[in-house]
């Protein structure tokens, strides 16, 4: 509904700025252009065709408004939550850092297979990371108990939970973690000052 409303509202705004205030003859040439050119059109060797799509494809879905606003922080209250985009096996998910008052509260990053070096270094030193770690064994899509607890050595978080855990982890295994390491359950409550 919200990503519906910014296209509408973004539409509304250029065709209100073509109504009233025409391009100059360089713009509309441009616009012409933009607006003709399509991959399959251009004659190319085929591998070129091919590369020409994937490039064209790749910069339509990384630049569409779904695509943006997905990356863009949103306000709720007075917490402010950014987007944190984090690799899911192949896939790039978000979790999300929630914020108040210049406080780094929570870093949620509930499915996740890595966690890469740009994202560690914005949540570095978070009161509470909350973290995957599926299990013992490694998976492709989600992290391992170690490497969980690895991302957590980098962050440095007052308290770290593990959430998105496989029934092979009993609430148990808690007294085998470092101290300030804690498995989530159904129900937990955290609260912050």
């Amino acid at each position: 509904m919200v990503c519906l409303s910014l296209i509408l509202y973004t539409q509304a705004i250029f065709f209100t700025r073509f109504l009233c205030r025409p391009p100059s003859n360089s713009v509309c040439i441009k616009i012409s252009t933009i607006f003709s050119t399509s991959p399959s059109l251009t004659k190319r060797a085929g591998m070129q065709i091919i590369l020409a799509s994937l490039c064209f494809l790749a910069s339509a879905a990384n630049s569409s408004p779904q695509h943006i606003a997905a990356l863009m922080p949103w306000c709720l209250l007075a917490v402010i939550a950014t987007p944190l985009p984090v690799p899911h096996g192949r896939a790039e998910v978000n979790g999300y850092m929630l914020s108040r008052s210049g406080r780094n509260l929570i870093a949620y990053l509930s499915d996740c297979s890595g966690v890469p070096d740009v994202i560690t270094q914005n949540i570095f030193g978070v009161e509470c990371l909350i973290i995957d770690a599926l299990r013992e064994k490694p998976h492709p899509t989600h992290l391992s108990v170690a490497q969980a607890l690895e991302v957590a050595a980098r962050v440095q978080p007052k308290e770290t939970y593990f959430t998105h855990i496989a029934h092979e982890l009993s609430q148990s295994f808690e007294k085998t973690l470092p101290p300030h390491t804690h498995i989530a359950y159904d129900g937990l409550k955290l609260s912050f000052g």
